[in-house]
């Protein structure tokens, strides 16, 4: 969780993000973690109000904060 808290906190959800764009991000920071890791987190985050999803046109979650 406290990944992607400082994700959000840096603007990364001003777009609108899949996991494999979360998954980027964190690589580049250092951090391996396989998508099976962060969607329980996600989905936490989202019932807690601190992120939004959509679907996207792939019919991919997309997550982002307004």
């Amino acid at each position: 969780t406290a990944l992607l808290t400082v994700l959000k906190d840096g603007g990364f959800f001003a777009s609108r993000r899949t996991i494999g764009d979360m998954k980027a991000a964190l690589a580049a920071k250092g951090h391996t973690l396989k998508s099976t890791d962060l969607s329980p987190i996600l989905v936490t985050l989202t019932q807690q109000g601190v992120l939004k999803r959509e679907k996207n046109s792939a019919k991919q979650w997309t997550y982002f904060v307004d």
